[in-house]
């Protein structure tokens, strides 16, 4: 069952899915620079078991707990990267939906070669 923050205003109420919040840390870890696709195998590929292991979400009223998983360009500084992610994933869920994200946890899970640099080496 999906998580939700449930946010009751005059005129109803209004679902944030944890899905939602998924999305947005998703998007925004990949537009960060020296982030990239982690490797993921052909089973994973087709199924939702990829989709679910790079970001996890817990929730507790309006406060938000993000641990994510992530590749970085070989070569690129990882803390920076990392803290660059933190700060803009944060950011924007806390713009997007008004809740408050107590913790965005970078678990760096490779450190991947450009493209470009594996040619050079073959």
């Amino acid at each position: 069952m999906t998580k939700e923050i449930i946010n009751e205003i005059n005129s109803g109420t209004i679902h944030i899915t944890e899905d939602v919040i998924v999305s947005i840390a998703n998007v925004e870890a990949n537009n960060t620079d020296g982030v990239c696709p982690l490797p993921i195998n052909m089973m994973e590929r087709f199924s939702n078991m990829y989709a679910n292991k790079t970001v996890e979400v817990n929730l507790d009223d309006s406060n938000v707990y993000i641990t994510m998983r992530v590749a970085v360009e070989f070569g690129k500084n990882l803390i920076a990267v990392a803290s660059d992610i933190q700060e803009k994933v944060k950011e924007k869920i806390e713009t997007m939906t008004g809740l408050n994200v107590v913790e965005v946890n970078i678990i760096i899970e490779h450190v991947a070669i450009p493209k470009k640099d594996k040619e050079q080496v073959q």
